[in-house]
Order: structure tokens, then sequence, then C-alpha cells
């Protein structure tokens, strides 16, 4: 027999190899998503069930989207970025390996969300057409990834011995990706008080989709001026609800749309956003490995884990927001802009990559203008060195043309709309559209920042809004730690520099062209992470043994990463006083009220049950519950009609009220001339926005307060805890 001590090595041996198989994390993963279900649910076993019971089935639209968008990608990748000759290496032309699979997903989403966006203009994602454009363009996209074309290998992957060894590294950041996954499985407007519940969801992420369905296709709207946006990753949620048949008109006061089906439709969008957080990490560990050759695999993994860790980026790629689309191609446009050889041997191609993966970037966020396109500037720049900069200029005039193209949809849409392509921006070349200056001047100073140098700075350090936000937690101090090894490094030194170049302009943009907010830095988190990936393998010159995790700095990097994903199970633990779990478990049904017409229906309970179910509804639920089909609303002061199941007009904090007449007692009649039978008033809101100086003038607090006084008659219901009163015209 075995002494104890042999024994207990071969045991550590034997769970070591395990760890270092490929499915130790797939195994890692599900356990850690059963795990974190459980969290703030009451009973436990509520949250599992919910997660079992809505994660397949969300998942696969989102799925089947990413999919078709690689197919889309291969013919594109086989072109644009096919091999070329180097100093080193002849081009193998037909026998050379084609990019990888992420720079190929990559390359195929930007096309795919450029033709979602433009089919949505077209009317083709709704109605009749959306059940055959929609779910055609995906069948398109996964003919093109099954179809190989003949004597090339188009799977990069298909044609290197797979590497292996690394693989317990990404078990580090297992537990943030089952927290982003459960929370993108739960209703938006629950979770995440740093972005007060999703807001931006709620007003026009997913309540744009929601009314380009039902008024078929996409289109800009005087009273919402987030339409005028590219938004091209809206339009990828609309597609998702053509496809799998969630956006069909129901009956009268039901959920449709995207709120069908308890609102699965929902929880698809989300997990498209966090595929696109997941798509940046493989692009990331691409990246690593690139620059790092010769590197261990353990340090290209630890650098995808630790952008997958951090507390901002499991946050925002729970939403369905659209940073995961700009981190994305940032980080593909990173990688292309790197090959130095390729834009020095192929400019026009490379470039014409670029300007498709920048366009897309802004197509998706438009601050992508200023974040991600310098620091991809200086990457080709930089990376080329000076026998490339001729390269270079060759590249421009390809990558500007690949800009205008994916950005034509866009810019002609909104030129038919209001004479002006570029707005709300351009006003002084293009003119106003239908704003008048003072809407202007609401705008820009809600979306920009008056204080000097000193304070911009200070507020880039601040825990309040810069890089010490508690959901940055380490990550900017261990990248910075972990870029000198990267620097002293004579393999790595270059890309290092670049890369803390890259992320020092977008520090300055921050500072200087937003309105200093925390998350605005989160296309920084891609050259950090790079960075955390570099300076993991820093020192290893040899290749001997490319598996290995260096002894020196590995650790480190380790340990920040464990840090990371500590930090995103607290901000998940301590949502909602520590109950983030409860709407999982609850569902969307919960938040528009069906619920109760399913139990078996509010219509059926006595009197008396009647008013204790509305006595505990909140505003949203009790007018779903309580208002008739021919009944319309309006909100006064609320911008976040995503839940109402009531006909109702809104608009957005910047954007025009259909009331705007200083005398209040003439609102009602304008308002009964609108159709609109019921008014839902927000005083808390209306008293925050006009304080920050951003809300309407024709709606202060006062004259709300007067009109109230007026209709006190009329009111129907008020929520004194929320400042929310529900008025009844007639």
């Amino acid at each position: 027999m075995s002494p104890p001590s042999a024994e207990t090595s071969r045991q550590s041996v034997r769970i070591a190899a395990w760890l270092g198989r490929p499915a130790a994390p797939v195994v890692a993963l599900l356990g850690c998503l059963l795990i974190v279900s459980c969290v703030g649910v009451d009973p436990v076993w509520a949250g599992p069930l919910a997660l079992l019971e809505r994660l397949p089935r969300a998942l696969v639209p989102p799925l089947l989207y990413l999919v078709a968008a690689s197919g889309w990608g291969r013919p594109l990748t086989r072109w644009l970025l096919r091999p070329v000759p180097s100093a080193n290496e002849p081009a193998q032309h037909a026998d050379a390996p084609a990019p990888s699979f992420a720079l190929q997903l990559a390359v195929g989403l930007a096309a795919l969300l450029t033709l979602s966006h433009l089919a949505g203009w077209l009317g083709l994602l709704a109605g009749d057409m959306g059940r055959l454009v929609g779910p055609g363009l995906l069948v398109a996209g996964l003919v093109m990834l099954a179809v190989r074309p003949r004597g090339v290998r188009t799977d990069g992957a298909a044609s290197r011995t797979p590497e292996s060894g690394g693989s317990a590294w990404i078990l580090l950041s297992a537990p943030a990706i089952a927290t982003m996954l459960v929370a993108a499985c739960s209703p938006p407007g629950w979770l995440w008080g740093s972005e007060f519940g999703g807001f931006d969801s709620l007003s026009y992420h997913l309540q744009l989709p929601q009314e380009w369905f039902r008024d078929g296709g996409v289109r800009a709207y005087p009273h919402n001026v987030y339409a005028y946006l590219p938004s091209y990753v809206e339009a990828a949620y609309l597609h998702l609800g053509s496809l799998t048949g969630l956006a069909w008109p129901s009956a009268p006061g039901q959920p449709s749309g995207l709120l069908a089906n308890e609102g699965l439709g929902l929880a698809s969008c989300q997990l498209l956003h966090a595929g696109m957080a997941l798509l940046t990490a493989a692009l990331i560990h691409d990246l690593v490995r690139a620059i790092q050759p010769r590197g261990p695999i353990a340090a290209a993994r630890l650098a995808a884990s630790a952008f997958l860790a951090t507390p901002w980026v499991v946050v925002v790629g729970s939403l369905s927001y659209n940073e995961m689309a700009m981190t994305a191609m940032f980080a593909a446009s990173l990688r292309v802009a790197l090959d130095a050889s390729g834009l020095i041997h192929a400019p026009a191609r490379r470039g014409a990559a670029l300007g498709l993966l920048i366009g897309a970037a802004v197509a998706a966020k438009p601050t992508s203008a200023f974040f991600v396109t310098p620091a991809v500037l200086l990457a080709a720049a930089a990376g080329t060195g000076r026998a490339g900069l001729t390269s270079l200029w060759r590249a421009a005039p390809a990558a500007a043309s690949a800009v205008y193209v994916v950005s034509l949809p866009w810019l002609i849409r909104n030129h038919l709309a209001g004479g002006n392509p570029l707005f709300p921006a351009g006003a002084a070349v293009f003119g106003p559209a239908h704003w008048s200056p003072d809407q202007f001047v609401r705008f820009r100073a809600g979306h920009s920042f008056n204080g000097g140098l000193f304070e911009r700075l200070s507020l880039l350090l601040s825990s309040e809004r810069g890089a010490a936000h508690r959901q940055w937690f380490s990550l900017f101090p261990l990248a910075l730690a972990l870029t000198i090894p990267a620097l002293l490094d004579r393999a790595t030194r270059r890309h290092a520099a670049i890369t803390l170049g890259g992320a020092a302009l977008i520090a300055l943009a921050w500072m200087f062209l937003t309105h200093l907010q925390s998350r605005f830095l989160l296309a920084a988190a891609v050259p950090l992470s790079t960075l955390v990936g570099l300076g993991a393998g820093a020192g290893n010159r040899s290749g001997s043994d490319p598996g290995r995790a260096m002894r020196a700095w590995t650790p480190l990097a380790a340990l920040g990463v464990a840090s990371l994903t500590a930090a995103s199970l607290w901000v998940y633990s301590h949502e909602r006083g520590g109950q983030p779990g409860l709407a999982l478990a609850a569902g969307g049904a919960a938040f528009t009220g069906e619920a109760w017409r399913d139990r078996p229906g509010i219509e059926s309970l006595r009197p008396e049950q009647r008013r204790d179910v509305l006595a505990g509804a909140s505003p949203t639920v009790y007018c779903n519950l309580t208002l008739g089909g021919g009944d319309r609303l309006y909100l006064m002061g609320d911008s976040t009609p995503l839940y109402h199941l009531t006909p109702v007009q809104y608009h957005t904090t910047w954007d025009r009220p259909p009331i705007a007449d200083p005398d209040p007692s003439r609102w009602r009649e304008s308002l009964r001339s609108r159709g609109v039978s019921h008014v839902l008033v927000n005083l808390s809101e209306i008293a925050r926005l006009t304080r920050d100086g951003w809300y309407d003038p024709s709606l202060t607090p006062e004259r709300v307060s007067r009109w109230l006084d007026l209709e006190k008659n009329a009111i129907e219901r008020a929520w004194p805890e929320s400042g929310t009163v529900l008025v009844r015209l007639r």
C-alpha cells in the first residue's frame, strides 16, 4: 500500500489533470449557475427551477443569431483577412488557415447587425415579411457556415494541434459568468442599482424594438430622441423577436412582442448582450495569444477571465444595453490593427476590415467614435512602424468607405426623418430637425461636464464616478501593476506600450468628451484586460513549454481575477436588499400583472380580495389590471413604458411633451383631444429632472401640482411613497 503522503500527492495530480480538461469549466459553470440562482430566493429551490425553465428557451434565439453571424463572417474573413506574406513565413494561399473563429464571428456580427438594421428599416422584420426575412437572414448565415469552400481551410483551429493546458484558469471567472447569465434571465427593471434598474433598457433599448414591431419597422420618433441613434443592437433585438414568433400581435391589453410568454423575449435580448461579452473575452484571448505566441496559454485565459470577472462587465453584460457590441468590435479591430504584416502587404483589405469593425462599433454605440477609433488608429500606426505608415495611407480610403457603407442606412433614415443625418448632433451644420434651441441646451447639459482639469482628473480616480468605483474594483490597479513586467519583457514591450497608450486615450476621451459616468469607461476594459494577460505571461522567452504558467506574475494575475470574481458576486448578492433572485423566480408576469390574470384572474376575485390585490400593486400593474381596451395612458414625468399593456403616450426627458402649455387649466382638453383617458403623474421624477435643469420648463412641479389640484376630484389612485398619482380624465 502506498504511503498516505504518496496517495495524497497522486490525488492532487489527478485533480490538477481534471481541472486542465476543457470540460472542467463547463461543469464548473453549470454548478455555479445553480448556486447563484439560489441567492436571495425563498424557497431556495425556486431559483434553480425558474432558471432551468427560462434559460434554455431564452438562449435559443441569441445562440442562433451568433452562430449565423459566424456564417456571415466566413466569406468576409476569407476575403478581407486571409493570410498574407511576411518576412519570416511565406503565404500558404489555399492551405493557410483562416483567422480564429472568434475573429470570424466578430466580423460576421458586424455584418449581421448592419443587415438587421437595414431589414428593420425597410420593414422586413415585422408583420408577415418578418416571418420570412428574420429567420431567412439567419438561415443564410447557417448555410454559409455549413458549406466549406473547396480547397480552403476555413477554420484555423482545424489546421492546428489543439492547445492544451490553462483551462483551470477559466474556473476563476466561472462564478462571475454564471452571475451574468442568471442576472440576464431576470426581468429588466429589477437588478443593478447603479443603472437604476436598467432604466435605459426600459426607456429605449427594449422599448424601441417594441414600438418598431407595432409600427412595422425601425423608425425615428419625435417623442424618443434615442430612436435617432444608429440603434444597430436594438435592431438585433427586434430581429430576435421576429425569428422566434414572440412579436406577433396578441389580444388587446395582453402582452405582445418581447413581453409575450412572460417576457421571454426580454431575457433573449439580455442573453444576446451577454453573448457579446463572452465574444469580447474570446477576442481578448486571441489578442494576447497573437502578441505572445510563445507565452503561456494561461496568460491569455487570465486576460479573458479578467474581462468577464469585472463587476461592471457582469452588470452591463446582463442588461439589454449595447456596450458589449462596442467592446467586441474594439477587441477585434485591435487584433486586426496589430497584424503589421497584413496591414503592410494587404492594406486595402485590412483597411476595409477595420472600417467594418469600427463602423459597427459606432453603429452600436456612437461614443465609440472617440473611445475606439483613436486607440485602434494608434495600434495600427505603432504596430506597423515607419515601414508601414505608407501602407496605412493606402488602407485609409478602404477603411473610410467601409465605415460609410455600414453607417449609410442610419444616415439616410435620420435625414428622411428630420433633415439632419446626425441628429441630435450636427445641428449647426445640418439643422435642428424638430427640436427647439432650449432642447439642445438641456440635452447638452445632461451629457457634458463643465468642471476644470483638476476636477476631471480627480473624478477619473474617484470611487464615485471613475476608476475606483466599486464595480471596477481591482481591474485598474491590477492592469497597471502587470504593465510593469510586460514593459520590461522585450517580447511584449512594444505591444504593451501600444495597449497602455490606447487605455490612456480612452481615459482622456472620458475626461473631456463625456459627462464622466463610470460605466462610460467600459471601453477601457479591453486594453486593461489585455495588459493583465501580457503581464501574466511576461518573461517566458524560451517557449519550451507554452502550456506552463509563469511563476513570477501568473499568481498575481490569478489573485486579481479571483478578487474581481468575488467583487461581482458581492455586488449581485447585495442587490435589492440581499434578495436579487426574487424577480428570477417571479418572472416577467409579475411586472405586467399577468400573474394575477392566471390565478385564475383578478376579475373573478371577490370585491374585498380585488381591493387587497390592487392596494399592493405598483402603478404599472394597477394600470394594466384596471384600464380597459379603449383607454389611453399618458406618462407625465415617467419615460419607462416598457411594461405598460395599455396604449401609452410618453416622451423622454429631452423631448417636447404633448401639453407644452404654461396654463395648466388647458391641459385636460389638450390631453383629451389626443385621446388620453388617464394620466400617470410621477411628481418625484418631475421634481428631480427639473432640479437638474433637464426637463421641459412647461412641466414644472408647481404647474403640475396646480393641475392636480384642479383635477383632485378625478384622482383615482395615489402612491405617496413614490410620489405617483393616477388621474382619470373621463
